[in-house]
């Protein structure tokens, strides 16, 4: 029995079957090796049924918690493991700034390897690049200088501001000073180091990094993609027509105005607090986190929330429930707004270990 479990448990971390359809196989192959081993055992038929209605619900629902817990912290451990802290020995440190004068390009891409950038827009009409580069596996500071002068590459005009290092042996620490305007299109992307910005307005933002954290406060733009692989996710402040932010390992936290909201995070709370009252819809994916989701009061909300192991808090008035179910390895919860079918706000939750909480708020403005 100990194989079929170690196949269901690959085949859920290649992809191939889901968290929901690995508990059902698990119950399964449990029920038979308890069938087997009570058989073995030579117990009466009537004991047999017993002992079978005990098990179901406390043996199999452990076993089945169990696995799941393992197979989290196993992945959560694989994403921790990898080497990302750049300690390589020797480094030279060079200091260097690009400026660039009477231009507001259209859009801005950002792409380093490792460090961290700090995009800020200000009051002057000039973009100003703050460099500080650790530089790895040089003999001087003279070749550090070249080094960095050659990977770094820079470029301004109307179009586009671009900023990107091709040295895989630098540690750029970036600040980034752009002209306080509308852009067409911002994306950000690290593989290791966290990214910041703080009153940014674009129709279209994109912010990625493998290993760090992201720090967005009052943003303006259309739309908004977060995606932090190992490390945390916090908006605020913040209006935006579509907001996508996923993480891996790390907290999800989202407050402002928002159409439509869409979160994920595997190993993480989530918090989502939309003070929009046009709210289209509000999706929530995780597995070993809660969620809290607050909305403005009066808000007419349709709801489905699942759990496998955690539980239901929904301090909403106007509602009335459609569904609930309370199995052992799903718990289910649908209710529908008794306000006018327009203007509803959609809202589905599911995280397979947490609690899911919906609660309403005094609305503000979001400055």
């Amino acid at each position: 029995m100990a194989d079929e479990k170690k196949r269901i448990l690959k085949l859920v971390e290649s992809g191939k079957l889901s968290v929901d359809e690995a508990l059902a196989l698990m119950e399964m192959v449990d029920q038979e090796e308890s069938k087997k081993d009570l058989w073995q055992g030579n117990f009466e038929e009537s004991k047999f049924q017993e002992k079978k209605k005990e098990t179901a619900s406390s043996f199999n629902f452990q076993t089945a918690k169990g696995k799941i817990f393992d197979f989290v912290d196993s992945t959560i451990k694989k994403v921790k493991e990898v080497d990302l802290d750049l300690n390589f020995g020797h480094y030279e440190e060079v200091v260097h700034i690009f400026q660039y004068t009477d231009i507001t390009p259209e859009t801005i891409d950002i792409d380093i390897p490792n460090g961290d950038v700090e995009l800020i827009p200000w009051g002057n009409q000039e973009i100003r690049i703050e460099c500080k580069a650790k530089v790895y596996r040089v003999d001087s500071l003279e070749d550090a200088k070249r080094v960095f002068l050659k990977e770094v590459d820079v470029a301004a005009d109307k179009e586009k501001l671009e900023v990107k290092v091709h040295h895989k042996w630098m540690k750029l620490q970036t600040t980034i000073y752009i002209p306080k305007e509308e852009y067409k299109i911002a994306k950000i992307r690290l593989f290791n180091g966290p990214i910041k910005s703080n009153n940014l307005h674009s129709d279209q933002i994109y912010a990625k990094t493998a290993n760090g954290k992201i720090h967005l406060t009052a943003i303006q733009a259309k739309k908004l993609e977060v995606d932090a692989a190992n490390g945390s996710i916090d908006i605020e402040k913040t209006n935006a027509t579509a907001v996508d932010a996923e993480t891996i390992n790390g907290a999800v936290h989202v407050d402002g105005y928002f159409e439509r909201v869409d979160l994920q995070s595997f190993n993480g709370d989530i918090v989502c607090t939309n003070h929009a009252e046009d709210c289209e819809y509000i999706e929530l994916k995780g597995t070993t986190g809660n969620m809290d989701v607050n909305v403005v009061e009066g808000l007419a909300v349709n709801g489905l929330l699942k759990t496998n192991f955690g539980g239901f808090n929904v301090e909403l008035e106007g509602i009335q429930i459609v569904e609930e179910k309370k199995d052992v390895l799903q718990k289910t919860l649908q209710f529908q707004s008794i306000q006018s079918e327009e203007n509803r706000t959609s809202i589905n939750a599911n995280t397979k270990t947490g609690t899911i909480k919906i609660k309403k708020i005094a609305n503000q403005e979001v400055g």
